[in-house]
This record gives C-alpha cells, structure tokens and sequence, in this order.
C-alpha cells in the first residue's frame, strides 16, 4: 500500500528500506525488540553503499568527494521534499517527524546554496550552520561539514 502511493521516482533520493522505515515510524507502526533479528555482514561485493568510513583513508575521501560531486546539487532538498509531500497525504503522520523532515529541508536548502558560493561565503555560511547545530542535529557533525567545506 505504502509503495503503491509512493511517487515513482523516489528511489533517486531513498532507498526502499529507508523509505519503508520512514513511514512505517512516522504511522506509528514500530515497534523495538530487544533481539537481532539479522546480521549484516560488510564486504567488498555488497550492492548497498554501506561500508566502513575509514577517516584515516584516503581513497575513501576521495570517493566521498567524488559522490558528493556527482550528486545533483538539489538533492537533498528533492529528497526531503517528496517526503514532507508524501507524508502530507498520509492519514496521522506523526507531527514531531513531520517537524523533523522540515528540518531537514531547511538544512539542505542552506547547503545546497553553498555548493554556488565562492570559498570565503562558503566557510562563513558553513561555520553559521555549524553554530546553529545544524551539522550535529540533522547530519553526520564534523565529516558533513568538511564535506561542504571542500564544495
């Protein structure tokens, strides 16, 4: 049901499972075990994109800089907001999760101004949403930042 009303190019901006997660939490339908229920291993031959962020390797900033340069520069703002409008035509969508998303949109919007910015308004309008907590609340804190440093 929940993928029958989902816009079909959201699989740019999410993954299923994310997607899944998102709406299943933000309904009110989740629920914690305390158990694990599956083990996911990592390798070199996963499909996902979850690896292993080694700060110390280079060839892995090298290719975090090269797929933060090959995504649109809107794409986050794209992803939060076919979220908030998905979300918006759901019945009871949790109001706090709702909040969350717009906060979301709002952070990315900032960030998405300055990939245009030369370096100096670039590192002034970063360290501003640094300060405003946006780095540690709705991102990944230092390595977001450094990300958006380098444009």
């Amino acid at each position: 049901e929940l993928f029958a009303r989902t816009p079909r190019e959201f699989h740019r901006y999410w993954g299923h499972d994310h997607w899944a997660a998102l709406f299943a939490w933000g309904s009110g339908h989740v629920r914690a075990l305390p158990e694990h229920l599956i083990q996911h291993r990592l390798h070199g031959r996963n499909t996902s994109a979850g690896t292993r962020f080694n700060p110390f390797a280079p060839a892995h900033w090298k290719q975090r800089m090269r797929t933060a340069r090959a995504q649109a520069p809107d794409h986050f703002v794209q992803r939060y907001a076919m979220a908030i409008e998905s979300a918006g035509r759901s019945q009871g969508f949790d109001s706090r999760l709702m909040a969350a998303l717009k906060q979301h949109l709002i952070f990315a919007q900032r960030r998405m101004a300055l990939r245009a910015a030369g370096p100096v308004k670039r590192c002034r309008s970063a360290f501003s949403l640094w300060g405003d907590g946006y780095y540690r609340d709705h991102a990944n804190g230092v390595w977001t930042l450094l990300r958006d440093l380098a444009g």
